[in-house]
């Protein structure tokens, strides 16, 4: 993902996370010194990152790295996992890591399809690909 890439996905989950959460002001930056798109406020903590290079996930994978929710089981992660996945194609990643996964992370990404991968904390789901 090129930087412009990476702007265009960070304007698209401020518009997700404002509409979703409320909120008047966005939330959700890259962040300069380690290219991290974060997003922090009362509601929820999140760190995305996108692999550009080779990597134990590979080149096409977006990492979560951090998720938190203040509030549990409303739906909050399923519907940020369906704008990750709907952003896919645009943004050109094919799967979608979740790293060093806590319990409740763990048993989302079971449920949700992804993989656990080699018996770490650590979970990959490989998305569909579209055809033209």
């Amino acid at each position: 993902m090129n930087n412009q890439d990476k702007q265009q996905f960070c304007e698209a989950l401020n518009q997700y996370l404002m509409k979703r959460f409320q909120y008047k002001r966005k939330p959700a930056y890259i962040s300069l010194q380690s290219g991290l798109i974060a997003a922090k406020r009362k509601l929820f903590d999140l760190y995305l990152r996108w692999l550009p290079g080779e990597t134990e996930w590979g080149k096409d994978t977006l990492v979560i790295a951090r998720i938190h929710f203040h509030q549990k089981r409303v739906g909050h992660g399923t519907s940020l996992l369906n704008f990750l996945i709907e952003q896919a194609p645009r943004c050109k990643y094919r799967q979608i890591a979740i790293e060093f996964a806590n319990d409740n992370s763990a048993a989302f990404a079971k449920r949700y399809g992804f993989k656990n991968n080699a018996g770490t904390r650590d979970w990959i789901k490989k998305l569909p690909t579209s055809k033209p």
